[in-house]
């Protein structure tokens, strides 16, 4: 079973600095993959404040396989692209 404390000096974390409680979070949100609890946290870092909330990174995470970049793609906004005038609406 795992361990429900995180130490502040986790080695595992030292690539991202974050709270205990943020990583105990990402931990539980991830099954305490701590992987995919790092990848989390760093797309949240990646992301802005607007679109960096924890469940929208979580399933961009999961439906890119846990590729961090393809999530980050897929979160990005995409510029809205007018109608071409040749299409007409009928």
């Amino acid at each position: 079973m795992p361990s429900l404390t995180v130490d502040d000096n986790d080695d595992d974390f030292d690539c991202i600095q974050v709270s205990c409680e943020e990583r105990l979070y990402a931990l539980s949100e991830t099954g305490w993959d701590v992987n995919n609890a790092i990848k989390l946290l760093l797309l949240r870092r990646l992301m802005s404040t607007t679109n960096g909330d924890v469940e929208r990174c979580k399933e961009a995470l999961m439906s890119a396989s846990w590729d961090v970049r393809l999530a980050t793609w897929n979160l990005e906004p995409r510029p809205h692209v007018p109608d071409s005038p040749e299409l007409v609406h009928v």
